[in-house]
């Protein structure tokens, strides 16, 4: 099994202090098998933590969170930094870099919560189930949704601290775009 931590940030986010160095040492300390980076609406930190990885037994996903005008969107598997703050016209960036969208911490109240109906929309589109910085009633809430309408699930800590790196991780076998298109990942978190 393989163990993702699908949602960190660096200090190219305001809110963070990691740098990239940092980050992919504590990741491979604690056992992870690969790591999302995710700033706000920024790419850098993504393509600096990517170039630093020299581990071929460890992933790390170029990504972002995007602040939309319906939710906190992760963008996974990036190329290249997505600039609008549309929702739809964001799922159609991430489809045309072969990206894949996750709503991320969907029914948080303070870091920013779903203000749409996602399930009808005809892409690909995943639930973070696990958000480690989220309260468990709000985990709960999001991994119910995501079960209910059989979204993929994903899960991950929201790092902002490299203490908090792994707190919340997806769980899959194989390759990770392959087991969220079947879904069939499963969430952790402490």
């Amino acid at each position: 099994m393989k163990r993702f931590d699908l949602h960190v940030h660096t200090h190219y986010s305001k809110c963070s202090n990691m740098k990239p160095r940092q980050i992919l040492k504590t990741a491979v300390q604690k056992g992870l098998d690969g790591i999302a980076i995710t700033d706000h609406d920024i790419f850098q930190g993504a393509r600096a933590v990517a170039q630093l990885n020299r581990n071929k037994e460890f992933e790390v996903i170029r990504g972002m969170e995007l602040s939309t005008n319906k939710c906190h969107l992760l963008a996974l598997y990036l190329t290249e930094e997505i600039h609008t703050h549309d929702f739809l016209e964001a799922l159609d960036e991430i489809e045309r870099q072969d990206g894949i969208a996750v709503i991320a911490h969907p029914f948080s109240y303070i870091r920013g919560y779903l203000k749409a109906d996602i399930r009808k929309i005809h892409k690909l589109i995943c639930v973070e189930a696990y958000n480690g910085r989220a309260f468990p009633f709000e985990n709960k809430k999001a991994e119910h949704y995501a079960f209910s309408y059989k979204f993929p699930k994903t899960a991950g800590s929201d790092a902002h601290f490299l203490q908090e790196i792994g707190r919340g991780m997806t769980v899959f076998e194989g390759e990770l775009r392959m087991a969220l298109e079947k879904r069939q990942t499963t969430v952790e978190g402490d």
